[in-house]
């Protein structure tokens, strides 16, 4: 219950971010949900790239990524259930809100730069093993 709480409270920052960047003012629900899906992209895609995991087959990866996309979005909006939560958190008190506002973006910011992070170190790890771009297969074609 608790891990549900808190992805409805990440919606619920997120709705609040898009309403107020947004001009007009419109599918913040769709939005928030597609920067949820995004987020976890990032940090499955962390984990894939530090630990060096292949992807495998492409279509797999893709299949997986729109049954995500699909899931996730069908049952937080089709059921309109996030309304009732974007209610109960308004409701909360503004220290609280602050308090969780701050939790929120920390962790997305640190979602991102472990996404960063994690291309910086998958790219310095090809140079040193001088695979994929930095191959020599790969430098002796592009000069001819």
């Amino acid at each position: 219950m608790l891990f549900i709480k808190i992805y409805y409270y990440l919606f619920y920052k997120l709705y609040k971010f898009w309403e107020y960047v947004s001009v007009p003012k419109f599918w913040s629900d769709v939005k928030a949900s597609l920067s949820i899906d995004l987020l976890v992209l990032f940090a499955v895609s962390s984990v894939f790239f530090y630990f060096d995991i292949s992807f495998g087959d492409k279509t797999i990866f893709l299949a997986c990524l729109i049954l995500m996309l699909f899931v996730s979005n069908y049952f937080l909006l089709q059921e309109s259930v996030w309304r009732k939560y974007i209610d109960y958190f308004e409701a909360l008190p503004k220290n609280k809100n602050r308090n969780g506002s701050i939790l929120v973006w920390s962790i997305i910011l640190l979602i991102l730069l472990s996404f960063i992070h994690s291309i910086y170190w998958m790219d310095q790890r090809a140079r040193k093993n001088q695979t994929g771009p930095y191959s020599k297969e790969f430098i002796s074609t592009e000069k001819d």
